[in-house]
């Protein structure tokens, strides 16, 4: 997973973004008590944040991709470094889609916040910087749903906690 956030870091230094410190398109605010963002009364991630994050690889389909290794922070321990105390998120995309996804998930079913599949970083012109990944291939009876389906939300930019 190191490798995959250095490629992602890669990626980024050379569209422009200078530092590994530099602050990333996330914002978790809501019930957070780590805040460090006075503008959002949230919490912005930069990458080296992001880096330093438990992570995980999910291998699973979706209804949009083939079968893939998506990798990124794991979002249970993205909630535990804001001090979430809700139980509901409110995952939205950069075009203001929105999507409640309960906090239960997270732990459940190992979710992620994938920024890199097959080992290259998401691109904003499709499902990135960050996409909200379930293992469906791992529980097919539970995740292959509609339900389900509306939570793998991209392009997320903020995640509030309720």
């Amino acid at each position: 997973m190191k490798h995959l956030l250095i490629i992602l870091a890669c990626s980024l230094l050379s569209a422009g973004i200078a530092h590994a410190d530099q602050l990333m398109p996330l914002v978790i605010d809501g019930k957070v008590s780590n805040v460090n963002d006075p503008a959002t009364h949230g919490h912005r991630f930069s990458l080296a944040e992001l880096m330093s994050t438990a992570s995980a690889t999910i291998v699973t389909s979706t209804n949009w991709t083939k079968r893939e290794s998506f990798s990124g922070p794991l979002l249970s321990a993205l909630l535990k470094r804001v001090g979430a105390t809700g139980s509901m998120l409110s995952v939205c995309a950069v075009d203001d889609y929105c999507h409640d996804v309960p906090v239960a998930d997270a732990e459940k079913y190992g979710v992620i916040l994938a920024l890199a599949a097959d080992g290259k970083p998401l691109p904003p012109s499709t499902f990135g910087p960050a996409w909200l990944i379930y293992p469906r291939d791992k529980f097919p009876d539970e995740l292959n749903a509609a339900t389900y389906d509306a939570r793998f939300v991209w392009q997320v930019t903020r995640i509030t906690v309720k």
